[in-house]
């Protein structure tokens, strides 16, 4: 579960970067935009989601072990 939350935020970091370095203003039209926006958003929330779910998971164990 930490590996897809890591995976999840590395990806979301090196988006970023990518945007950052080659993104030009004007360049591309504003459905491409959207849909990387759309696909930035995804992978966030599947991040939260999944940290969300392994905490839960950590502290059900740590009420049946003790």
């Amino acid at each position: 579960m930490i590996t897809i939350v890591n995976n999840c935020l590395q990806f979301v970091e090196l988006a970023q970067l990518m945007k950052q370095h080659y993104w030009r203003p004007g360049l591309h039209d504003n459905e491409a935009g959207t849909r990387f926006e759309a696909l930035l958003n995804t992978f966030q929330v599947n991040s939260i989601y999944s940290l969300i779910v392994e905490q839960l998971i950590l502290l059900i164990l740590s009420h049946m072990c003790g």
